[in-house]
C-alpha cells in the first residue's frame, strides 16, 4: 500500500464519524477543511465513496487514496469495527469537502 497521507486527517476524524453513524437515521454530515486535505497530498479531485459492511470496504476503493485510508483507519481500530460490526455505512466525501454519512442497514 501507499504512503496512508490522509491516515492522520481519519484518525482525528474518526470519532466524530462512528457517532454520526450510530445516531443519524437519515443521511448526516461533517464540513471538513480543505487545506487538510492539500496539505497532505496533491490530487484535483478529493472526493469518494465508500461503503462498509461490517467495517469492510465493499465497494472498489482503489482509485481513492482518500477512501483507502479512511477504510485503513477504520479497519484498524478495534472499536471502529465493533461498533460497525452489524452496520452497512455509506460514506461520501464531495468537491466541497462535505462527508456524507448514512447508515444504511436500518
Amino acid at each position: 500500500m501507499g504512503e496512508q497521507l490522509y491516515f492522520p486527517i481519519w484518525k482525528k476524524r474518526l470519532a466524530d464519524t462512528l457517532d454520526l453513524s450510530e445516531h443519524c437515521t437519515t443521511a448526516c454530515s461533517i464540513q471538513l477543511h480543505e487545506s487538510l486535505f492539500n496539505e497532505a497530498g496533491n490530487r484535483k479531485d478529493y472526493s469518494f465513496n465508500l461503503v462498509l459492511v461490517g467495517g469492510q470496504a465493499v465497494n472498489d476503493i482503489s482509485g481513492s487514496a482518500v477512501a483507502r485510508d479512511l477504510a485503513s483507519v477504520i479497519a484498524e481500530n478495534k472499536d471502529a469495527m465493533a461498533r460497525l460490526q452489524h452496520k452497512t455505512i455509506r460514506i461520501n466525501m464531495n468537491r466541497h469537502f462535505t462527508l456524507n454519512i448514512q447508515d444504511q442497514s436500518l
